[in-house]
């Protein structure tokens, strides 16, 4: 088998994965949804463009999808729910599981330099005025 072949079949099954993986992360709680499908669009961008498309237009995902997609949007109340999300997960898991102190170091300074990325990504795509004074974020 080629390795260009093993590299598409490789793709495609992570697209898949990822796609269910978001779809259960609807139903189950702290398992997070937009970022699996995020994975499974860049996945279907290079295997499968009839996916690309439907993931692309879809009535309720679409639009966010391909704002962070094409333009690393991410509207406020997604940064909110992301970083409230993140920070709500790890301090269960730290809380419950308590791992080691290097290990607890390690996720809290992850959780900062996710946070931070989070929340320096625009709010609205560039050629668009953001209502309310949401202005994306240029520096």
């Amino acid at each position: 088998m080629q390795i260009k072949h093993v590299k598409h079949l490789s793709l495609l099954a992570a697209g898949w994965i990822s796609l269910v993986t978001g779809a259960i992360g609807l139903v189950v709680p702290l398992l997070p949804t937009t970022v699996f499908w995020l994975i499974a669009l860049w996945c279907f961008s290079r295997t499968n463009p009839a996916m690309q498309h439907w993931l692309r237009t879809h009535p309720r995902l679409g639009e966010t999808l391909t704002d962070f997609a094409d333009h690393g949007v991410i509207c406020r109340r997604g940064k909110g729910f992301a970083i409230g999300g993140l920070w709500v997960s790890l301090s269960l898991s730290l809380w419950l599981a308590q791992p080691p102190t290097w290990l607890s170091s390690v996720l809290v300074l992850g959780a900062i330099a996710l946070s931070l990325f989070l929340a320096t990504r625009p709010q609205c795509r560039p050629h668009l005025q953001c209502p309310l004074g949401n202005h994306a974020n240029t520096d």
